[in-house]
């Protein structure tokens, strides 16, 4: 993904996401981890406690945020393309040479650092996740 797209960031200086806020999983989304819902619910009903002392409430999604942000920023610049609006040449073209590929097979490491209101880092950890598709190795 990078450099292709997060290393030109917005591309040609002009597309941006549109389809999410960058500031919220970050550019490129570090902060694609979010809480399994059925993990908060079963919190706030207080059911499945079994559940809850042994599932790590958060999905690693940095895969499908890498796809959709590949797709919106390549579907801007093709709809850009067809509209005439970039003309023959342009540099940014160049992205629609690229591929998208797919995270590689193995581990990945995340650190989860608890922020105490005010900002205030707590305690820190380091999980590792795996990515079981190994079509891509």
């Amino acid at each position: 993904m990078n450099p292709p797209l997060y290393g030109q960031y917005p591309l040609g200086g002009q597309y941006a996401f549109q389809h999410r806020d960058g500031t919220l999983l970050g550019t490129p989304p570090k902060y694609a981890l979010p809480i399994l819902s059925n993990y908060i619910n079963n919190l706030e009903y207080e059911v499945n406690e079994t559940m809850l002392r042994t599932t790590f409430p958060f999905r690693y999604n940095l895969g499908l945020t890498y796809k959709e942000d590949w797709i919106d920023i390549q579907s801007q610049i093709v709809n850009d393309y067809v509209d005439d609006i970039i003309v023959d040449g342009d540099p940014v073209l160049n992205f629609l040479d690229n591929n998208y590929l797919f995270m590689r097979y193995g581990f990945y490491k995340t650190t989860l650092t608890y922020r105490l209101p005010g900002g205030i880092d707590g305690t820190t950890a380091t999980y590792r996740f795996k990515n079981p598709n190994d079509f891509r190795n």
